[in-house]
């Protein structure tokens, strides 16, 4: 069985000052334009977004969706061309991972129904005391890749995608 396991590390608010370096006057700005416009790549992802944004039905969710894109896209700087980077977790960490993920698999619960991902409902297995601590050990492998200080914020624990997601 293949699973996606998605893990919310390590977050950090960024100044809106950091996020608007090199964006020129926001007030000559025309609707539907990112900032930071730092690469090709993250206004295809940012455009993409609203794509799927647009097919949601639930008025409040897409209203949920539009706000959390425009965070991203107005005040969170992209780092790498894509958004993320995909490294080697430390194998002390692995362990205390998948450890937690197999000890809470049988057990695990099921997540509300996202329109955006078809097939059947994920499940999720939480992180529980276990978060700060995962949070602490990361948080130098985050602050290297972003170059910034970063704060420790929330972890929740694992997304399980059945086959067919």
């Amino acid at each position: 069985m293949r699973l996606f396991v998605a893990l919310s590390g390590v977050s950090a608010v960024v100044g809106a000052a950091r996020a608007l370096r090199g964006a020129g006057d926001a007030a000559s700005m025309e609707w539907g334009d990112w900032i930071p416009r730092e690469s090709a790549g993250w206004r295809t992802r940012l455009d993409y977004r609203l794509e799927q944004i647009r097919r949601i039905e639930s008025s409040q969710e897409r209203w949920d969706a539009v706000l959390n894109l425009a965070v991203t896209g107005l005040l969170v700087p992209n780092f790498t061309e894509t958004g993320y980077k995909v490294v080697r977790t430390p194998e002390a960490v692995h362990k205390k991972l998948n450890d937690t993920l197999v000890a809470g698999f049988a057990n695990q619960r099921k997540e509300h129904r996202v329109d955006q991902i078809s097939g059947e409902t994920a499940g999720f297995v939480p992180l529980n005391r276990l978060s700060n601590e995962i949070m602490r050990d990361l948080q130098p492998l985050h602050e290297e890749w972003s170059g910034v200080p970063l704060k420790p914020s929330n972890a929740y624990g694992f997304w399980v995608y059945p086959p067919g997601n």
